[in-house]
């Protein structure tokens, strides 16, 4: 049996803050995040964009011109994850984004103490996760 110590515990008040990720196409890779995912453009700051919801900014796309995107079964994947308030608003995303892109449904799964649904973006390169607390 392990023992934890509150020494081994993270502050309650801890929180994630904005994802940000380089990007070579702004337009093509804001209007994912825009019309599939559903978040909406928070801020604007040195060519880049905030995408969140309610005000929060939750992913930051900055823009990288020349952006070399590894090929298959190279390093440089990355998974995001976006916390949804009820299954509802999860359903609705999920809706879009399989609107969005059909073939961009790539699976789904029951972690007990979330769902998730997983899709591609345009370039293929990321699987961004929606997932909601039961």
């Amino acid at each position: 049996m392990t023992i934890t110590s509150s020494q081994d515990l993270l502050p309650a008040e801890l929180t994630m803050g904005t994802v940000m990720l380089k990007v070579g196409d702004m337009k093509l890779m804001g209007d994912y995040y825009q019309r599939a995912l559903g978040l909406d453009v928070v801020a604007e700051q040195d060519g880049g964009l905030y995408f969140g919801r309610l005000g929060k900014p939750l992913v930051h796309l900055a823009p990288a011109a020349g952006l070399q995107i590894p090929g298959r079964g190279e390093a440089g994947l990355f998974h995001t994850a976006l916390l949804f308030e009820d299954q509802p608003s999860l359903a609705a995303t999920v809706a879009s984004a399989a609107q969005y892109e059909p073939h961009a449904f790539v699976g789904s799964a029951d972690h007990l103490v979330s769902e998730a649904f997983y899709f591609t973006d345009p370039r293929a390169t990321a699987s961004n996760s929606t997932t909601t607390s039961p």
